[in-house]
């Protein structure tokens, strides 16, 4: 029969003891826990960044419509027949805005 204290004092492995194990995982999650909002922060900051950068290229699309046609790309309403509505206090807002020209 085999007798296993005998084999695993011969042995040459040691293992690491219960102390030593818990002592790695406590540091691990202590910089788990220390990095996920860093993480969150610049997750949050690259959306904000991707939202600003495509609302800045929907109003140059729009100013350069209006300066182009002298309408703002409004939708039809029943009363215009299809016709594209004229919005042109909000053309030359816009335009003032975006070109910093005087109406």
């Amino acid at each position: 029969m085999l007798n296993f204290r005998k084999i695993l004092k011969n042995s040459k492995a040691q293992a690491f003891s219960l102390i030593e194990m818990s002592l790695v995982l406590a540091i691990m999650g202590t910089i788990a826990g220390l990095s996920l909002p860093m993480l969150l922060e610049y997750k949050s900051t690259q959306k904000r960044q991707h939202s600003t950068k495509n609302i800045d290229l929907v109003l140059s699309a729009t100013g350069t419509f209006a300066a182009t046609h002298q309408v703002l790309p409004c939708p039809a309403s029943k009363t215009s027949q299809g016709e594209p509505v004229a919005c042109t206090q909000a053309v030359l807002l816009l335009l003032k805005v975006m070109f910093l020209i005087e109406p």
